[in-house]
């Protein structure tokens, strides 16, 4: 599952895309888009120019794409299921409380987007994170819900002087709120380096005052550190995990089927990503009547639709959005772009949208493969630009592919 797939389709744009994770959820091979083998570049430039060379198909394949993105991947639908769930759980929900890793971050518009939306649908929604993110490039929707008011820090600082003075408020909350929990706070023959370090001070005292109906965490292993705040504070308010990719795959592939063994046990729900997701989460062992494919929605209605066409001599507009590692396969689409730019009879530029650690050596393969005159790095975008950037575009592109440590969409 890529929430990209799903914007790009919500504005009739079709895509290519590998066979890989829930992708073939998203693009219905030959009627919104194509699906190319996984790391085969081979294959990939074939399907782009497959559709390059019939520009008379583009027109019915964005009205497939915009009818699939409408029936599948409404945020109407898809946060109505989830708000729905919440209200199973624990009837009359109110108060909502998101864990999450760190917040907000451009590459997982999707949390800002369920707390605005959540909040539209009357519930009261804060927002715990364990590192906090850089408001660079967000969603406005961050800015516009104050959603900087909603959100509790838990991370520890890293200066040793600024960690014992942010520490001693909390260590006497602790003490004389919840001396139990301070004591299993230090417990370091349970906790190892979690108490050793004094991180569960930093993690505890925020939820001292917690009243929320119900928790919602975000990725699997930060559902397993919620487990050890829940453990030692006693917060009997259910709660539910929703799974997005690295966290069933590579994960799972470091550290073992056992690493999810009490999560499965204490987790009342479990939202994944696609059908495909969930099939592996049950192979892990998961109790399948707990666990629901939720797709990342988006706000299909809100999005520009056009049928897609060319003009005489107009330069073909392809795009990739996505964060420069492994799994997302930009050398993979590079290979592609070289194959294509020998063989197109149409000119083109490919607009890649990102950035992230790999971004030195995939420039450095755009000019080893002669590519970098068909080939923009354009960058990270907020969403709302990134939007804009689809809707001008003739071709949306996703190669992503397993890595090699096991990390998958």
């Amino acid at each position: 599952m890529n929430t990209t797939i799903s914007e790009a389709l919500a504005t009739g744009l079709p895509v290519v895309a590998t066979r890989h994770s829930g992708f073939p959820d998203q693009v219905i091979d030959g009627k919104n888009g194509y699906l190319a083998n996984e790391a085969d570049p081979e294959d990939f430039a074939a399907k782009i120019l497959d559709y390059m060379e019939h520009p008379e198909r583009w027109g019915r394949v964005s009205d497939a794409a915009r009818a699939h993105a409408l029936a599948y991947y409404d945020r109407k639908a898809l946060i109505g299921r989830q708000f729905d769930r919440y209200q199973r759980i624990v009837p009359d929900t109110k108060k909502v409380a998101f864990v999450v890793g760190i917040f907000p971050v451009v590459s997982e518009t999707f949390i800002i987007n369920q707390v605005a939306d959540l909040i539209d649908r009357g519930l009261d929604v804060h927002v715990f994170t364990f590192r906090r993110g850089d408001v660079a490039n967000v969603s406005d929707r961050y800015h516009t819900y104050k959603m900087a008011d909603r959100t509790v820090l838990l991370e520890m600082p890293g200066n040793f002087v600024k960690r014992l003075v942010a520490a001693a408020p909390k260590f006497f909350r602790l003490l004389f709120h919840k001396p139990s929990a301070l004591l299993k706070a230090f417990n370091v023959a349970r906790y190892g380096t979690l108490a050793y370090s004094g991180k569960l001070l930093f993690w505890l005292e925020p939820f001292l005052d917690f009243d929320a109906d119900l928790v919602h965490c975000h990725f699997g292993p930060i559902a397993n550190h919620y487990l050890t705040i829940r453990e030692i504070l006693g917060l009997p308010q259910p709660f539910v995990t929703t799974f997005y990719g690295f966290d069933v795959s590579q994960i799972v592939k470091q550290k073992g089927r056992e690493y999810y063994a009490r999560l499965m046990k204490e987790s009342a729900y479990f939202f994944t990503m696609s059908q495909n997701m969930k099939e592996r989460v049950v192979a892990l062992g998961f109790d399948p009547k707990k666990v629901e494919p939720l797709p990342v929605s988006v706000d299909v209605e809100s999005f520009p639709f056009s049928r897609r066409s060319i003009k005489k001599g107009e330069t073909m507009r392809i795009v990739s959005v996505g964060r420069f590692v492994e799994k997302k396969g930009f050398d993979d689409l590079l290979r592609a772009t070289a194959i294509v730019k020998k063989k197109a009879k149409r000119s083109f530029m490919l607009y890649i949208i990102g950035g992230g650690v790999l971004e030195a050596e995939l420039k450095v393969l755009a000019k080893e493969l002669n590519v970098l005159d068909a080939v923009r790095f354009e960058g990270f975008m907020k969403v709302q630009d990134v939007v804009k950037f689809l809707a001008t575009a003739h071709l949306f592109v996703q190669a992503s592919k397993t890595a090699k440590d096991g990390d998958m969409e």
